[in-house]
Order: structure tokens, then C-alpha cells, then sequence
């Protein structure tokens, strides 16, 4: 029973579906649109999660990526410790409005550079290198987020 739910769950976040609102919905994830561009993104939202974000990850689809889900606004800061991958931090606030963008880049060794908010965010958006500005996602950008049903 619990192969088959897992399975179902795999497939749900795959191939999506689409809501009455054209907001592509994913299974244990959502769909983050930004200037037109959707990030399936698997959800973080405990602390375990927040702590282990995508640490250990050898590669990270430009259409993918890890949205983290705090319980209330507050200044954020993040680092690379054990992340192969550079990424873009797109700091959100709660009226899903882009506070900032960092670019954060692999570490290595101890002490691990800590990329900062800049103000308030309720969530965070890491999505691989580049996909920000290729996207032209600034300061002040909308989003909108397709929860899971």
C-alpha cells in the first residue's frame, strides 16, 4: 500500500495536472511561475527540510528547484555548506513579491559564506544558477505559487 501511494505521488509530481486557474499543480511539490517561467519545486517546510535543502544534490534541472516554506516573515540567510550546485536565492515575501536575489556558489571548506535576505521573506526559491537573470527575476518581481491539493 505504501510502494503504491509513493508511486502515485512520483508520478503526480512528474506529469502534474492543471487546476481550474491554469496553475499547474504538482504531488508533493509546487509550481512557482515567475515572469512566465514555472519551477516545479519540492517544498521544504520543516526544520529538517530547511536544513538539508538540496545539500548533496549532484545536478538540478533549470525548470526545478526547492521552494522553502517559513511560518512567518523574518530576515533569512542561507549558505552552501555540502551544496555542489551553484544556486539562485530568490528571497520572497509574504505577498509573493521578490525581496531580493542572491547567487550562491558552492563551499568547500569551513567557514561557509552566509547569502543574506535583505528584508523580511516567507519564502525562499533556490533554482540553479542563472535562471533568475535569464528570466529577468528582480527586487520587486510577482510570483505566483500553485499549492498542492
Amino acid at each position: 500500500m505504501l510502494k503504491t501511494l509513493l508511486l502515485l505521488l512520483a508520478v503526480s509530481f512528474a506529469a502534474g495536472c492543471v487546476s481550474n486557474n491554469n496553475t499547474i499543480i504538482t504531488g508533493n511539490g509546487a509550481a512557482v511561475t515567475l515572469n512566465n517561467k514555472t519551477i516545479f519545486a519540492e517544498i521544504a517546510d520543516s526544520p529538517d527540510e530547511w536544513q538539508k535543502g538540496l545539500m548533496y544534490r549532484e545536478s538540478l534541472a533549470e525548470n526545478s528547484g526547492m521552494l522553502f516554506v517559513f511560518p512567518e516573515e523574518a530576515e533569512r540567510s542561507f549558505w552552501m555548506k555540502n551544496t555542489k550546485i551553484p544556486l539562485d536565492a530568490i528571497f520572497v515575501s509574504a505577498n509573493l513579491t521578490v525581496v531580493n536575489v542572491r547567487t550562491m556558489e558552492p563551499c568547500y571548506e569551513d567557514p561557509c559564506r552566509n547569502y543574506e535576505s535583505g528584508g523580511p521573506a516567507k519564502y525562499v526559491l533556490e533554482v540553479s544558477k542563472g535562471v533568475a537573470e535569464k528570466n529577468g527575476i528582480v527586487t520587486g518581481s510577482k510570483i505566483t505559487v500553485g499549492w498542492p491539493q
